[in-house]
């Protein structure tokens, strides 16, 4: 990224306190209008690989997001007897929030949840948080993967 306007003045950065966040109802518009929580690539010269102009490159979410479902999902595929089907319903909660659908309908579709599909949606979800290197290790996939 380089420095733009819409993405406010350069002088202008720092982080609110937690509590001034949370003061905040979810439907006060007042916070949308005040906090930036979205920058995209704006920089054509130093693209990463994979990115585009335009593509999100920071996201600061107004809620948490919850890793029970990748680990729910983990555990429900990997367990002795797999159930398939609660692994797929636990990767598809994350995956709706993801795509922005309420329908499962309007995922591409996934036949089988198995490590790979969950390292691939940890590693999308948790881009550049600094746990890809241990769940790599964590999962004997870190020479295959690197």
């Amino acid at each position: 990224m380089t420095r733009a306007v819409e993405f406010g003045r350069p002088f202008k950065r720092f982080k609110p306190t937690k509590y001034l966040l949370e003061l905040y109802d979810m439907e006060d518009q007042r916070y949308d209008a005040t906090f930036r929580s979205v920058w995209t690539a704006n920089n054509e010269r130093s693209l990463p690989s994979g990115v585009s102009l335009g593509d999100t490159v920071i996201l600061l979410p107004r809620v948490d997001f919850s890793q029970a479902y990748l680990i729910a999902a983990e555990a429900n595929a990997l367990k002795a007897t797999p159930d398939q089907n609660k692994a797929l319903q636990y990767l598809n909660e994350v995956r709706m929030r993801a795509y922005d659908v309420d329908d499962v309908a309007n995922l591409p579709i996934i036949n089988t949840v198995d490590i790979d599909v969950i390292l691939e949606e940890r590693a999308k979800e948790f881009a550049a948080e600094g746990k890809r290197w241990f769940d790599l290790v964590r999962t004997g996939k870190l020479v295959e993967r690197v």
